[in-house]
């Protein structure tokens, strides 16, 4: 049987499980109605430009320098069929100037959601954003600010924020991050994830994120749904004084030793939608915090505690209140030391 003789609504739901680098590689070799195939919008809405670039390793040895050039030719012409399709981008710095080295004019007009994988200049930031005039949504390593300005956000109007900073960071940093949501205020997601460079690991260097910062942050962005602080300091204090319903349905707070009971139960008194909350290292948690959550999150689907220390602060009594107060709980990890614990689940 040929099996270009089954529906091709069939033949087009085996091939959207085929991976997309096979796609390009394999499947738009075979013919040309398997070509048009392969480059139909739903295949591509999501799309790692990495995927393009996988060869067997083989097949990479034998003819990299020979074909090397026409790869590169091949990959921007997908691009540039696919251009109009692709909602979501992961790319790097090389990748982009990949693109632009080609001259070729391609713009990714209904992209909505970019993730760049590795650190890219200032400049090289401005040519991506202006191929990109839909763009909601940033994942983007910011390791130099002094490279990447915060100003380049200015006016984006994004919902969604992910930064990946590198400490130390910029010592305006807190002032860049209240710039930040004050020029995009439609936003919903704010995640914050702190590396500390290698030769400082050791030295108990955090990126401090002042009360203040956090009050303005809460206030600026009435539409926030999801906040992640991850590896940051940050005290209980600017929660607490921020005065205002929040709209979170996602906390995660991580590595954090000025964060306590106070700060958990300010958020789950004031989030009361609350449905993933995710607390990790932060060892002034105690029973009370657990209590806060049983009494204001009913709707919580969702619930990580990890510290080595915390659960010396967790009697069973608390978590039984969660096991009875939150009836949608699909996923309960609280994990604490082994030799201190009594629950580990």
């Amino acid at each position: 049987m040929d099996i270009n003789n089954i529906p091709l609504e069939l033949l087009i739901k085996i091939l959207s499980y085929i991976p997309q680098n096979d796609l390009y590689h394999a499947i738009s070799q075979v013919c040309r109605h398997w070509k048009k195939l392969s480059i139909l919008p739903d295949f591509w809405r999501t799309f790692n430009y990495a995927e393009l670039s996988i060869l067997s390793w083989s097949s990479a040895e034998q003819f990299r320098e020979q074909y090397f050039k026409l790869e590169m030719e091949n990959r921007v012409a997908h691009i540039r069929n696919i251009q109009t399709f692709i909602q979501e981008l992961s790319i790097n710095r090389f990748e982009f100037q990949e693109i632009q080295n080609s001259r070729s004019q391609i713009a990714f007009s209904d992209l909505k959601h970019l993730h760049i994988t590795n650190e890219i200049s200032g400049q090289l930031f401005k040519d991506i954003l202006r191929k990109c005039p839909k763009l909601l949504a940033i994942d983007l390593q910011m390791y130099n600010t002094m490279i990447v300005s915060f100003d380049l956000f200015c006016g984006l109007n994004l919902k969604e924020i992910k930064l990946c900073l590198l400490l130390p960071a910029s010592k305006t940093i807190n002032n860049d991050l209240i710039f930040l949501t004050e020029t995009n205020p439609n936003l919903e997601k704010l995640d914050l994830d702190v590396t500390v460079r290698y030769f400082l690991l050791d030295s108990g260097v955090h990126l401090e994120l002042e009360d203040d910062t956090i009050r303005q942050i809460l206030n600026q962005s009435r539409n926030l749904k999801t906040l992640a602080l991850r590896n940051c300091s940050v005290s209980s204090k600017g929660f607490m004084s921020c005065g205002i319903i929040l709209g979170l349905t996602e906390f995660t707070i991580s590595n954090s030793y000025l964060f306590d009971d106070n700060g958990i139960e300010c958020v789950t008194r004031n989030a009361k939608n609350l449905l993933v909350i995710e607390i990790l290292e932060c060892n002034n948690i105690t029973d009370k915090s657990i209590a806060s959550i049983a009494e204001n999150c009913p709707r919580l689907l969702c619930l990580s505690i990890y510290h080595p220390l915390v659960g010396v602060q967790i009697r069973n009594e608390s978590l039984m209140a969660i096991a009875n107060a939150c009836k949608n709980l699909k996923k309960n990890i609280l994990a604490f030391s082994i030799e201190k614990s009594q629950y580990n689940g």
